[in-house]
């Protein structure tokens, strides 16, 4: 996997957490990740079609979910299951739509992402197709701990 494909989702998880969060981050970890279960709570999944293909997850514990919804609508209040889900699924949205302003061009092709979705649950199984190397970017925050999955198809090797 070559760095310019991951370096961009790095940099924009950084800018968001510092700028619409008002949150220090810091990379944690790297590496390829398994298809694994997992128990974290929320996982907010956007695909990547076009010039390059793939899938980005966002994995967060729920109280980390909970910190980043209350800071993205500057409320003290809990937010609702819905209103946890709807933050949590724009926080992905902004973080893919960021990096993919910071993504190689390929032969001039545009890049094109799908609509969040967010699955929720304990042990949750998220599978990548054999062809997919998925990269596990940890970080650790001021709001929580969490991860950021990055799984492109093989033709980016």
């Amino acid at each position: 996997m070559k760095v310019e494909y991951i370096n961009p989702f790095i940099v924009s998880v950084t800018e968001f957490f510092n700028t619409m969060l008002g949150a220090s981050v810091e990379r944690a970890s790297i590496g390829i990740a398994g298809n694994s279960s997992s128990d974290e709570a929320f996982r907010a999944v956007i695909g990547l079609s076009g010039a390059i293909c793939g899938t980005v997850v966002l994995v967060l514990p729920k109280s980390t979910g909970v910190q980043l919804v209350e800071r993205l609508l500057c409320s003290e209040e809990e937010p609702d299951e819905d209103t946890l889900r709807d933050g949590v699924s724009e926080a992905v949205n902004i973080i893919a739509g960021n990096a993919k302003a910071r993504l190689p061009q390929e032969d001039g092709r545009s890049i094109s992402l799908s609509l969040p979705t967010v699955i929720s649950g304990i042990g949750v199984k998220i599978e990548c197709p054999s062809d997919t190397a998925v990269v596990d970017v940890g970080f650790k925050s001021d709001l929580g701990d969490f991860s950021l999955k990055i799984g492109f198809q093989n033709t980016l090797s």
